[in-house]
This record gives C-alpha cells, sequence and structure tokens, in this order.
C-alpha cells in the first residue's frame, strides 16, 4: 500500500454533494477501516483487488469512489480527510407512483404515446452500450444473464413486476408505472469508462468495466429531459437536491438555475432545510399544503439569518418579509390570520423567499471573503 496513503492533503478534488459519495456505511465504520488500512501492509485479495479497492466498492453508494483516479491512494486520502463532509445515505426518494398514487392523473396530450417509445427506444440505446451491465449483468453467450434480473429489480424497487427491456410491454403500463420505471432506471444505470474485451464468439461483443453512476445519470436524464420536452406534462428530472433523479415540476429556465443552485449550496447548517423546501414545493403532486410548509421552511432559514437579513435590507423590508409570513395563514394558525388567498401567492412567496436566500448567501459570502 503506498506509504502516503493518508497523508493529509489540503485539496478538496472530489464533488461529495453526489449521491455517489453518500456513504452505504455508517461514517464511523468507513473511518475505522480506513484508518485500519492505514496500518495494513499492502495487500490483495482474490482477482488483484486491493483492500483499498474493496473498501470503495462496498462503503460508498455509488462507484464513483472507486473509478475517479487511476491511484486510489490519492482518492481514499481525501475521502479519510473530509470524512465529515460524506453523508450517510438513507432511504431513497419515493418513486413516482409511491409519491402520486397508482393512478395518478397525466396530461398526456396527443404526443405523449410517441414519447413513451423513444423513451424505451433510449433504455434498448443504453442497454446496449453497457449502462446497465452493473446494475444487471451482461449477457455474454458464455455467462448468459439472469433473464429476470431486469424484472426483479424493477419488483424490489415498486412491488410491481415488469421488464424494462421489453419495449412492447412498455406501452401497456400505466403513466404512473411507465414513469416509476422511468426513475428506477435513473437510479440503476452508470456510464462503462472502459471496454475491458471484446467477445468475438457469436458476436457477443463489447465487455465493459469502470462503471461511474454520476455521469451515467446526468446523460440519462439530459436524454429523456429531451423527450418529455416536447410533452404537455410539465416534468423533468431534478438534477441536484434530496429529490436528484426524480420527476418534478418544471419551471422556466432561470428559476431551475435557482433551484440546482440553491439545492445543494446555502451556507452551511442550512442545506438540508433548503432542499427539502425545494423538494417539497417542486414535487409534481404538491399540494396547498405542501406549498405552505416549504414557504414556512424557507421563512426559518430566513429567521435563523434574521441579523444579516437586516443588515442588508431596508428596515421595512426586512420586515415585511416576515411579516406576510405572519398575517396569512403560512407560519401559524391564529385566529387573526388571513387564509383566503390564491394559490398562486404561495408560488409567489417561495420563489421570493428563496431568492432573498440565494441573496443572503451571496452577501454573506463577500463579507466573509479576504
Amino acid at each position: 500500500m503506498d506509504d502516503d496513503l493518508f497523508d493529509l492533503g489540503t485539496s478538496n478534488t472530489l464533488d461529495l454533494t453526489s449521491r455517489d459519495y453518500a456513504l452505504a456505511w455508517p461514517r464511523a465504520a468507513f473511518v475505522a477501516e480506513a484508518t485500519a488500512l492505514s496500518r495494513s501492509p499492502r495487500g490483495y485479495l482474490s482477482g488483484d483487488v486491493t483492500p483499498v479497492e474493496l473498501l470503495l466498492e462496498e462503503a460508498f453508494v455509488g462507484s464513483t469512489p472507486l473509478h475517479v483516479k487511476s491511484r486510489k491512494a490519492a482518492t481514499m486520502r481525501e475521502l479519510l480527510r473530509r470524512a465529515d463532509e460524506l453523508r450517510e445515505e438513507g432511504a431513497a426518494p419515493a418513486y413516482y407512483m409511491q409519491r402520486l398514487g397508482p393512478a395518478a392523473p397525466v396530461d398526456q396530450g396527443p404526443d405523449w404515446s410517441g414519447a413513451k417509445r423513444r423513451i424505451a427506444a433510449l433504455v434498448i440505446d443504453f442497454e446496449e452500450r453497457g449502462y446497465f451491465d452493473h446494475a444487471w449483468g451482461r449477457d455474454c453467450v458464455d455467462a448468459p444473464r439472469d433473464y429476470d434480473r431486469p424484472a426483479d429489480l424493477i419488483e424490489d424497487r415498486l412491488g410491481i413486476r415488469a421488464d424494462p427491456l421489453d419495449a412492447a410491454e412498455w406501452l401497456t403500463h400505466s403513466d404512473a408505472l411507465f414513469l416509476s420505471i422511468v426513475e428506477v432506471l435513473h437510479d440503476l444505470i452508470a456510464r462503462p469508462r472502459v471496454v475491458e474485451s471484446v467477445h468475438l464468439y457469436a458476436g457477443c461483443g463489447r465487455h465493459f468495466g469502470q462503471y461511474i453512476t454520476a455521469t451515467g445519470q446526468a446523460i440519462y436524464r439530459h436524454r429523456v429531459d429531451e423527450v418529455l420536452a416536447r410533452t404537455r406534462l410539465g416534468l423533468r428530472f431534478a438534477a441536484s437536491g434530496e429529490d436528484v433523479g426524480r420527476l418534478v415540476r418544471s419551471t422556466d429556465d432561470p428559476r431551475e438555475e435557482l433551484l440546482g443552485k440553491l439545492a445543494v449550496a446555502p451556507k452551511e447548517g442550512t442545506v438540508d432545510e433548503v432542499s427539502h423546501a425545494i423538494a417539497t414545493f417542486r414535487n409534481r403532486g404538491a399540494t396547498r399544503t405542501h406549498k405552505r410548509s416549504a414557504v414556512t421552511m424557507l421563512a426559518r432559514v430566513l429567521e435563523d439569518q434574521r441579523a444579516l437579513v437586516k443588515e442588508h435590507l431596508l428596515s421595512k423590508d426586512e420586515g415585511a418579509l416576515f411579516q406576510i409570513a405572519n398575517q396569512f395563514d403560512i407560519r401559524h394558525k391564529n385566529a387573526d390570520q388571513r387564509s383566503d388567498y390564491d394559490d398562486a401567492y404561495l408560488d409567489w412567496l417561495f420563489w421570493w423567499y428563496l431568492a432573498t436566500v440565494d441573496l443572503m448567501t451571496h452577501l454573506s459570502d463577500r463579507d466573509i471573503a479576504p
């Protein structure tokens, strides 16, 4: 094992906000194992797998930590140094039909059936390029894949058996089940970075390796979003935040940029609350109650930053910011509060508060900059 494996450097080269770097293990267990490896001699397991590689493979949700660098030592060194930034993976966000119900209505439009065919064709194309080999294996003449495996993975997550590689079957699914499978496949996909061998016998073809989850998911979201943009569904994939990989209500580009930035980048200590507010608000099935809850969460974040708000906003603006949330039926439910406002008011208030959170983050960063 490299002598400098656990010499702590200062560079931050890994994007630890990616779900690929979420720990499948408890953080303490990862730190204990990584520290123990620093005291062990270089060793290999069967198949020339090093102990460091095995730990990177087992301890994280995604495969990126294993393949992000040619030198695993540098990766492990940084992960151990920044262990406090690693989050432990909780339960995955619910899928479409679990959030909205198996019979959730979809505004199909005349082009929806064509869009379903194009998405099914995309999945087959990704399968042929090896993007699902990490999930259910490569079909090889010498070692045939378990043909039930893709359907097993769908059933494990949705409780309904469906084969994502059977294009004809896809078109018979309910819209809610179809969109749920689209989300499941996002969680399963990973881009192969290398061709490890080419099996010429019976035209078997390429065998891939070094699967990168984050890259595969980004490409998948982009391709599916292109198809969804040509429909009337008003859906797109969330690309960041706690609902990443789930279909959410689409907005205009500037607001999408604001959502993407604040889903992962507000001040330390507020990221979870802001991210949860965004996920609650942009959920496809968000009700009046959900939207009000999202606004309340953002108001709480701003309340915690009230000194900063007061410093940078005019006093009347600062008062109005909280007066609106307090006098309307949003934060508290008092008898003298107004509750007869239109739902569009909640949309306006959400975007106003979210933009204010962004402003406070920018001003705070400016104040502490050297």
